[in-house]
């Protein structure tokens, strides 16, 4: 293995990697990061997979696998999804998720096209622990569900609000 230098003319890549079975890029590094990338106008890095995870961080010791970090108003880590979770979090032996913020630890919102909701879901699949703000401040907590058809119907029950 040897050194890699890339330079692109503005319309193709620095650097290209392909591979049947193996990495098409691989990094590594004693003292620093294995792989850099920065981009002053697109994405630093920008990954994709047709049949596994796009980005995947692994850590054996006390750090964090993946860590994400915005120096000014963006979020430093955020979760976008047509159909599954925007954002998940599962831990075997603690906790699934942990958050902290200085105005509040965790904000729930009604989806921004959502004009004015009184009360509780009243259609689809829910599943049992979800939460749910409506328009006017109530919150509901879902005692009921299984997140199919199988189990109906679901239940909200009102903790707080007007």
């Amino acid at each position: 293995m040897g050194h890699v230098d890339g330079d692109d003319d503005g319309v193709g890549y620095g650097v290209h990697g392909k591979s049947q079975s193996g990495f098409g890029v691989f990094g590594e590094s004693v003292d620093s990061e294995g792989v850099h990338a920065h981009s002053t106008n697109g994405f630093g890095v920008n990954a994709t997979s047709d049949s596994n995870d796009g980005i995947v961080g692994t850590w054996g010791g006390s750090g964090d696998g993946v860590v994400g970090v915005s120096t000014a108003d963006g979020s430093g880590v955020s979760g976008t999804s047509v159909n599954g979770n925007g954002v998940s979090g599962v831990c075997d032996n603690g906790i699934g998720g942990n958050f902290f913020g200085g105005s509040a630890p965790i904000l729930l919102r009604t989806p921004p096209e959502e004009v004015d909701i009184t009360g509780p879901p009243t259609t689809g699949n829910h599943f049992m622990g979800e939460l749910f703000v409506d328009s006017h401040g109530g919150l509901y907590f879902c005692t009921q569900g299984d997140g199919t058809a199988r189990l109906t119907p679901f239940v909200y029950s009102k903790v707080v609000g007007k």
